[in-house]
């Protein structure tokens, strides 16, 4: 993936170098090692994780109005990339000779454009924050990981105090209408939702797999039911560049650089009010 895509991460170079020449502050990416626990332990782990990485970020137990400035506003820099088949997301650390930074690249795809589907862009950026966060064990297989990826982005999405609140327990049924309900509120697929509540064992398994059965029927796997009302487009990069222009610590022809635009296409963008 590197190598698909290494050309366009010259994009978070730019991103450090204008943070710099505004002397702003790179928020500390603490990991956390989770590499000695066994697989027993280890899904308890994740949920508690999950929970504390909201409170450390302030989120309390409320719905994420926007992941994709919730990430960036944490130090973990974010690039929108041309969708590519075969391509959602990836992560990685970005050093510097002093830095070593969180980056994520996420495909637009799902956050743009005809196969538009944000709830699954949230959940995509958070599944590579557990890449970049969680330090697993050793022996777990790629699927493993995946797996504990996607719970982790479940778990940030919707606590499971306020998950167990919203979906109920020992569920026998369960109406499609009640799934829309949460992802309205809380921006997750009802497929994720779904699957959280198999992982945290609010339905039985006979249960989940006879919604598997009919999610694919109805054709829910492609396109998701529900709406979530929401906006996931971060503008963080733009403004700080425009505000070192205004300030006077680069040029416009250093702006423009930085942003990837022509003078001519700069002027339209920055027009100073004093």
């Amino acid at each position: 993936v590197i190598e698909r895509f290494g050309g366009r991460f010259e994009f978070f170079e730019r991103y450090l170098e204008i943070e710099n020449i505004l002397g702003l502050d790179i928020p500390d990416f603490e990991r956390v090692d989770l590499s000695g626990l066994s697989d027993e332990a280890l899904d308890d782990a994740i949920e508690e994780e999950a929970d504390k990485l909201r409170k450390r970020w302030e989120l309390g137990m409320n719905p994420i109005p926007n992941v994709h400035s919730t990430l960036e506003s944490h130090g973990v820099k974010v690039r929108i990339l041309p969708h590519e088949d075969g391509f959602d997301g990836f992560s990685a650390f970005a050093e510097t000779s002093d830095l070593c930074v969180p980056v994520m690249a996420l495909s637009e795809r799902w956050l743009r454009g005809g196969e538009q589907d944000l709830p699954r862009f949230r959940f995509t950026a958070l599944h590579e924050l557990a890449h970049l966060y969680l330090i697993f064990p050793a022996g777990l297989s790629h699927k493993e990981k995946e797996n504990c990826c996607h719970r982790f982005a479940g778990a940030f999405l919707v606590p499971r105090v306020a998950f167990e609140r919203a979906f109920g327990v020992n569920r026998v049924k369960i109406a499609l209408a009640e799934l829309c309900a949460i992802k309205a509120e809380w921006g997750i697929s009802v497929a994720a939702t779904m699957a959280r509540a198999n992982n945290l064992k609010l339905l039985t398994a006979g249960r989940y797999k006879t919604y598997c059965i009919v999610a694919a029927k109805n054709g829910w796997r492609t396109k998701d039911p529900g709406k979530w009302i929401g906006a996931e487009e971060s503008c963080r990069f733009k403004p700080l560049v425009l505000r070192a222009l205004a300030q006077e610590l680069i040029t416009p022809s250093k702006a423009a650089g930085l942003l990837g635009i022509s003078l001519p296409e700069l002027g339209t963008e920055f027009t100073p009010v004093d």
